[in-house]
């Protein structure tokens, strides 16, 4: 009975290890924002707020270049929605990005920065993308 038992908690132990884990993913797409997010001015859970992080969403992919000299590559996409509620809450969307450089040939790089601004004027929603002058390195 005993040899039984362990057989079953092996064979648990490997149906569980190869059942990947899942995470529901929220709805939220680039470039699309709701007219319950444009038309905020507070935020219920705190009146003072000046601005409020509605997503910061990260993903993480490894990837082996076979095409190039790169080999095992880590892809990092982060998707961050912030709601500006006033004129002092502006700063919440200013960011720094920081990436690794060893002083050799290690060294993380920024192959892609895309950001969009939406405003509500007079009922109609002005969208304004990020320029690339807006971004200092």
């Amino acid at each position: 009975m005993k040899g039984t038992s362990i057989k079953m908690l092996m064979l648990l132990l490997i149906v569980a290890s190869t059942h990947g884990v899942t995470a529901q993913k929220p709805d939220i797409k680039f470039g699309k924002v709701s007219k319950e997010e444009l038309n905020m001015t507070v935020y219920p859970a705190d009146s003072s707020a000046h601005a409020v992080i509605l997503s910061d969403l990260g993903e993480t992919e490894f990837r082996y270049d076979v095409s190039g000299n790169k080999g095992w590559q880590t892809i990092f996409t982060r998707h961050v929605r912030i709601k500006v509620l006033d004129k002092e809450g502006v700063s919440a969307g200013d960011f720094k990005l920081r990436l690794y450089h060893d002083g050799t040939s290690s060294r993380e790089k920024l192959d892609d920065l895309d950001g969009i601004t939406f405003n509500l004027e007079n009922g109609k929603t002005e969208k304004s993308k990020l320029e690339r002058r807006n971004v200092t390195e």
